[in-house]
């Protein structure tokens, strides 16, 4: 299946292709020439890197993570630890809007007297 066929079928942004054709497809062939096309397995890598993205991984980070990834089972632990990273960043995050909206609940609070 082409780019378009790929982008119009699944919803996938332009963006999302970039990132994959920029980071993470050089990591798993050898040669880039000629007109691209893209099979199951490079959905599927195309998902995660939407999944990456929305939980907050740079276009950097994710190249890394999929060539770790393809290092194979010796780098889960690092692959992990990348993840433990970011978790704990949404953490962080979600706590600080948390205490926001409790702070706009007050100020409601104060208002309805």
């Amino acid at each position: 299946m082409t780019a378009e066929e790929l982008r119009k079928r699944y919803n996938i942004p332009g963006a999302v292709l970039d990132v994959y054709e920029s980071q993470v497809r050089k990591v798993f062939e050898e040669s880039q020439t000629g007109k691209r096309s893209y099979d199951d397995q490079d959905l599927e890598r195309i998902g995660r890197i939407m999944t990456l993205q929305e939980i907050g991984f740079m276009d950097e980070e994710i190249g890394t993570f999929f060539s770790l990834e393809k290092e194979g089972e010796i780098t889960r632990e690092r692959r992990l630890r990348m993840l433990g990273k970011r978790r704990s960043r949404l953490l962080d995050e979600i706590h600080q809007k948390e205490k926001l909206l409790g702070e706009l609940d007050y100020l409601q609070y104060e208002l309805k007297g």
